[in-house]
């Protein structure tokens, strides 16, 4: 889908951005994603689809509709 390609931003370029200009652990353990309202749909769906980034994955108050999710990856 169209949003593969920011997808790919986040995961690729934003997360080692961040973890090379600020003090933060690099690895899974050390990173969460939240999402909230509209966000909170697509951060749910970030944190399934690359689990081995995240460890923690939060939504507040997002439309969730988690049915067509496959959580296992």
């Amino acid at each position: 889908g169209s949003s593969g390609r920011f997808e790919d931003y986040l995961i690729e370029e934003v997360v080692p951005f961040i973890e090379c200009k600020h003090r933060i652990q690099p690895g899974r353990e050390s990173h969460i994603l939240s999402g909230y309202s509209g966000g909170g749909l697509p951060a749910m769906s970030l944190g399934i689809r690359y689990k081995h980034h995240f460890s923690v994955v939060t939504s507040v108050a997002a439309p969730l509709n988690l049915r067509y999710q496959c959580c296992s990856g």
